[in-house]
């Protein structure tokens, strides 16, 4: 054998007592590991149970050990991971519009702030997305759009929407969060060439976009909690959306902040 791994048979002699101890040295290190992951409740990572072992057991292994070990009696932490984040990609912004709106939701007039956002409602096919433009100045949905794909077309099809129904006016804040559907380069080209405002709420903070938000707490009171047991395909979600926003939501549903009066009312009496 010796002759074979061209090794001399004193050398292998020599080895023989150093490969004893360096098993037991990894047996001690596996019986430390496993009683460290197992106190822990299966939440220790090989950080924790690395500095544990030396402040309670005074062996001096390093991080690699521990993981080593750790992946050989398949021992994994049960702790929640931090979530990956994305990288830039080269459809959208490398940096973000700032807070222009401030949360100034009472503009003078129509057509001076719009505000947009989506949300999802459950349906037969799955999980499909709603996307709402709102004018701030009467809480009026003036676009929207429902697709199975939250992403810039979602929204550009919603901005289209509403850039027709409300004749293509200009210089308009247009204001969201910070998704990649709104930081997408094609969304932004449409702005500018409207000659709208990007505004953008600060990194998570919901209460930037307030009216939207409050508009898709009352859609999901008064609309999605009563269709999700049906499990309507994406078509009938379409037609129960149409019938809400503009049958009843914008022409008929009284807002105590305007006066008690529906949206459209309110643009009209103003």
């Amino acid at each position: 054998m010796c002759e074979i791994l061209q090794v001399s048979k004193s050398g292998y002699y020599r080895w023989l007592p150093l490969r004893q101890s360096l098993k037991a040295r990894q047996g001690l290190l596996n019986r430390a590991v496993l009683e460290s992951w197992t106190d822990s409740h299966k939440l220790y990572g090989s950080r924790r149970i690395m500095k544990d072992i030396r402040s309670e057991r005074g062996m001096c292994v390093s991080r690699k050990t521990v993981s080593s070990a750790m992946k050989g009696l398949s021992a994994k932490s049960l702790y929640q991971k931090k979530k990956f984040r994305k990288p830039y990609k080269r459809s959208e912004l490398s940096s973000y519009p700032s807070n222009i709106l401030n949360r100034r939701f009472k503009p003078q007039r129509a057509n001076q702030a719009w505000g947009s956002d989506t949300t999802f409602i459950r349906s037969r096919e799955g999980w499909v997305h709603l996307c709402v433009v709102i004018d701030f100045f009467s809480r009026k949905v003036v676009g929207w759009a429902i697709g199975k794909k939250n992403n810039a077309d979602l929204v550009r099809a919603a901005l289209t929407d509403a850039l027709s129904k409300r004749g293509y006016p200009r210089r308009v804040i247009f204001h969201s969060d910070r998704g990649s559907e709104y930081s997408n380069l094609c969304i932004q080209s449409i702005l500018r060439g409207n000659q709208f405002v990007s505004s953008m709420s600060r990194k998570g903070n919901c209460w930037d976009n307030a009216p939207v938000e409050s508009f898709f707490k009352t859609l999901k009171s008064e609309l999605t909690r009563k269709i999700n047991s049906k499990r309507l395909d994406l078509f009938e979600i379409k037609r129960e959306c149409f019938n809400y926003i503009e049958g009843f939501y914008n022409t008929r549903r009284i807002h105590s902040a305007l006066d008690n009066k529906s949206p459209e009312s309110y643009e009209n009496y103003a």
